[in-house]
């Protein structure tokens, strides 16, 4: 089958290529699905820059190379097999995976800061007296990445008012599924940036790396590549 795969770390227009790779085995406790599409994630440059580079032996890779070759885990598409452990999916199943900046002028009761590079020194100025700040990573320095800005607003956090914290989502099936619900209600309405056919995923990449996107940047997967 076709799959976007790097070798090394790098800018994603120099390290991602094209490959024929093998079709994945199903382990007992695996859930093989065929994508038809994913999302370029910012969580995705870090791991194809290999950035923070402090982080490499602790989750992103190998400290030379990438231990993944494929890049990207945000993905939507068609349950091909299962697992002989695994409940609650089947063959066919339809799954999925997991605006500019205020004017100064304004002020919040609450900061939910997902991605970006705005540093906690600068949020809090958009904060009220009393206002709290919560941190899901987001970029920073290529060492430490954002951990850089979690740490100074553990630091800020002794001398001021308001409340600077950090929070990691946890993805679990339920939540999933909620949202899901929520998405095929209606009471929730996914905003898409732009959309790249999967030869241009680096592209996508540097779209998310660029900061400048107003919603998800999709990528499309051709089935007769599969």
């Amino acid at each position: 089958m076709k799959a976007l795969v790097q070798d090394r770390y790098g800018p994603p227009e120099e390290v991602l290529r094209m490959a024929e790779t093998p079709r994945p085995a199903c382990g007992d406790d695996e859930v093989l699905v065929r994508v038809r599409s994913n999302s370029a994630n910012p969580w995705d440059w870090h791991f194809i820059r290999g950035e923070p580079v402090l982080m490499r032996p602790a989750g992103l890779g190998g400290v030379r190379r990438p231990k993944f070759q494929v890049p990207g885990g945000d993905v939507a598409g068609v349950v091909e097999a299962v697992g002989g452990s695994v409940s609650g999916f089947a063959p066919g199943d339809e799954v999925y995976t997991a605006g500019g900046f205020p004017s100064a002028g304004h002020r919040y009761d609450m900061i939910l800061q997902l991605g970006g590079t705005y540093s906690p020194r600068t949020l809090r100025r958009m904060l009220t007296a009393h206002g709290t700040l919560v941190q899901s990573f987001g970029d920073g320095g290529r060492m430490l990445g954002p951990r850089g800005n979690i740490v100074a607003a553990v630091a800020l956090n002794v001398f001021v008012r308001q409340t600077l914290k950090s929070f990691v989502a946890d993805e679990d099936t339920e939540t999933l599924d909620e949202l899901r619900e929520l998405i095929d209600s209606g009471h929730v309405k996914p905003v898409i940036d732009s959309s790249f056919p999967l030869e241009q995923a680096a592209a996508a990449v540097s779209r998310v790396e660029s900061g400048h996107p107003s919603g998800k940047v999709v990528v499309t997967v051709d089935q007769a590549l599969s």
